[in-house]
């Protein structure tokens, strides 16, 4: 075939990239017709004007990309492909996006700021924070280069069981801890996880929005369901015909009440009655003045239907992404835990001693065996 393309000798694009682009626009367009034998590399360089390096190397970038097949002592052919429907004369070339500089953020002059994702950057440990990134990279530095355990890495989870256990009064053992990337994607663990026996969630109102989206977004009926002076009505939660409600007992959100602990034993009443699961998201339980942080409304429940999940964003920095979840499965399989773990995203998890990088979930089970058995 006769094929002469046009090249750019001054142009910063390198030669071999011109060649081949031409080329791979004569094949998608149809001006090379599919079965067509190319030009050798020695033929094709002579009638380019460039060495036969340039060609052997726009053809291997077309045969990588399917453009061109290789048949051993015939040469090389150009594939069969979907023919665009107008030929690149006709095409308009991309337009280019200016991309507006990263505007640089300024707190606005005021003396407190409220703001719900607001932490302190004044307090936040950077010193001991890089020490730690960099002992940990001079530590472990091949498992760079890996995925790190599905469960997340045992040195972290230990810390982290400890941590549950000791500042939340947690049930919660390092083997039964799982990694997650946030609020939004614990609450999708759990849609996934509850999909089969429950449809209608009740949600606190006023409550926390993007909750309400991740529970709309998987189907489920959202039912709101008023606050009263120390929390949400348990009453109406009753009525609601919800047999999943997502809450925030230690810190009412965005009000700010405690729910004292009679109510607390309603509700795990309400969830005994209709083997219901509550979902308790505890995004600031280590957050409390003269006194003792609220303990958490997992460590009441003794029926396996309090799901947990809390997270370092106002305790550490939103910006690391770092959040836990604890959940017992008496309910629910075990296996069904990891199907819906293995739909989410699983990032590399680095190791760090004593603090780690990435984000957190917790699975806790009461029994292992009736969860894997459903005795």
């Amino acid at each position: 075939m006769d094929f002469t393309p046009v090249l750019d000798m001054e142009s910063k694009e390198p030669l071999y990239q011109q060649l081949y682009l031409q080329m791979s626009r004569a094949i998608a367009t149809g001006t090379i017709s599919a079965g067509e034998r190319l030009p050798s590399i020695r033929q094709l360089a002579k009638s380019s004007g460039v060495g036969k390096i340039t060609v052997e190397a726009a053809y291997q970038q077309l045969l990588a990309e399917g453009y061109i097949t290789s048949r051993e002592r015939s040469g090389f052919f150009a594939a069969e492909l979907d023919v665009w429907a107008e030929g690149t004369e006709h095409r308009t070339k991309p337009r280019r996006v200016e991309i507006p500089q990263k505007k640089e953020r300024k707190l606005p002059n005021t003396r407190y700021n409220f703001h719900g994702s607001v932490v302190d950057t004044g307090a936040f440990p950077y010193r001991e924070w890089r020490t730690c990134m960099l002992e940990a990279m001079e530590r472990h530095a091949e498992d760079f280069a890996f995925y790190g355990d599905n469960q997340g890495e045992w040195e972290f989870r230990v810390e982290l069981a400890d941590y549950l256990r000791r500042a939340r009064t947690l049930h919660c053992e390092p083997e039964q801890i799982l990694i997650g990337t946030g609020l939004q994607q614990a609450l999708s663990f759990m849609c996934l996880l509850l999909a089969d026996r429950h449809r209608v969630v009740a949600v606190e109102e006023p409550g926390y929005a993007d909750a309400r989206v991740v529970f709309s977004h998987h189907g489920y009926e959202v039912v709101p369901i008023p606050l009263e002076d120390d929390g949400l009505s348990i009453e109406s939660l009753e009525r609601s015909g919800a047999t999943v409600v997502y809450t925030t007992p230690a810190h009412q959100y965005p009000h700010g009440m405690v729910m004292p602990v009679a109510k607390r034993q309603r509700l795990l009443q309400w969830a005994g009655k209709v083997r219901g699961v509550i979902i308790e998201n505890d995004y600031d339980g280590e957050f409390r003045y003269n006194v003792k942080p609220t303990p958490s409304l997992q460590g009441m429940d003794r029926d396996g239907t309090v799901v947990y999940i809390g997270n370092f964003s106002k305790a550490f920095s939103p910006a690391l992404r770092l959040d836990l979840r604890c959940v017992w499965t008496i309910r629910c399989s075990l296996q069904s835990c990891w199907s819906a773990t293995s739909l989410l995203s699983r990032p590399i998890r680095p190791r760090s001693p004593g603090i780690c990088s990435e984000p957190c979930s917790c699975l806790c089970k009461r029994d292992i065996g009736k969860s894997m058995y459903g005795k």
